[in-house]
């Protein structure tokens, strides 16, 4: 029976696989290809993925059990860790979809598998790995996403934008700024998202510059938003930017003054230790 077939059965009776982890491990290979068709694991590896991810894992009181790992949680971490082709953000591409528990042991394994490699793409993926593990990693992503900047040439941009897209890439990143308060850094990386963005979707970053310029001064932003009054995004959405207008004119004539908020996130250190020992047996 075929890795999809086994998991399709899977999917239907909610058990879980039946194949042991080094054959799964063994058995994974690429579907050969023609000398005219190039093999792309990103896109063959979504099915598989999917298949996955509803199953959420075990839980206590609310909250996963970290202690131990099922089969179907290993098995996608194998999945996912021969399906890297060389390169480290194949992991990235090929965890997008990945939730729950299955999310939570695949990131910190990419995070402690690439986190001491020096190549770029091993660099940004610690980063977009630390990225989604949320606010207790966000300092970290940040710092490997500096990195992979101070050194990614032109080349090397082309190279990630055909397997993670660069304007998602800026615009995350232009959020985890304005997180830790760095407007300035935010509103670059979010003006490089908008200038890769298409014409349908420009509103959206105009509307979150719109935002960052609201945290730096709430005069520059009516400002930003009077200046694209007679430009195309204008146009296009009149209402919104309307309604975008005058949201900020009323925070304006309150004289708003943005005040951060303190961080309120506490971390559970056992269960990061139980997380790290469950990645780590898979390096």
């Amino acid at each position: 029976m075929g890795f999809l077939s086994t998991f399709k059965k899977m999917k239907r009776n909610y058990k879980k696989a039946t194949r042991t982890l080094n054959k799964i491990d063994k058995s994974f290979h690429p579907k050969k290809t023609s000398t005219k068709t190039v093999y792309n694991p990103i896109n063959t590896q979504k099915e598989r993925i999917i298949n996955y991810n509803f199953i959420q894992g075990n839980d206590i009181n609310g909250s996963y059990d970290f202690s131990n790992i099922s089969s179907n949680e290993a098995d996608f971490i194998y999945l996912i860790k021969g399906a890297t082709y060389g390169n480290s953000l194949n992991l990235i591409a090929n965890t997008e979809g990945a939730k729950y528990k299955h999310a939570a042991i695949a990131n910190r394994f990419i995070e402690l598998r690439c986190e001491n490699m020096n190549d770029c793409n091993s660099i940004l993926a610690t980063a977009i790995a630390c990225k989604r593990q949320g606010a207790s990693k966000r300092k970290k992503a940040l710092e490997y996403y500096e990195k992979f900047i101070s050194i990614a040439t032109k080349d090397d941009l082309k190279a990630v934008n055909k397997i993670c897209s660069l304007r998602s890439i800026y615009s995350d990143f232009s959020k985890l700024y304005e997180s830790e308060h760095d407007f300035g850094k935010s509103l670059k990386l979010m003006k490089q998202a908008k200038s890769r963005a298409s014409k349908d979707t420009l509103f959206s970053y105009y509307e979150d510059m719109a935002r960052i310029y609201s945290k730096i001064d709430i005069n520059k932003c009516i400002d930003f938003i009077n200046d694209l009054k007679n430009k195309p995004p204008y146009d296009m959405r009149k209402d919104m930017w309307d309604s975008l207008y005058k949201t900020y004119k009323e925070k304006q004539d309150k004289s708003y003054v943005f005040k951060p908020r303190s961080s309120n996130y506490s971390v559970d250190e056992n269960v990061e230790k139980q997380i790290d020992l469950l990645a780590s047996r898979f390096l």
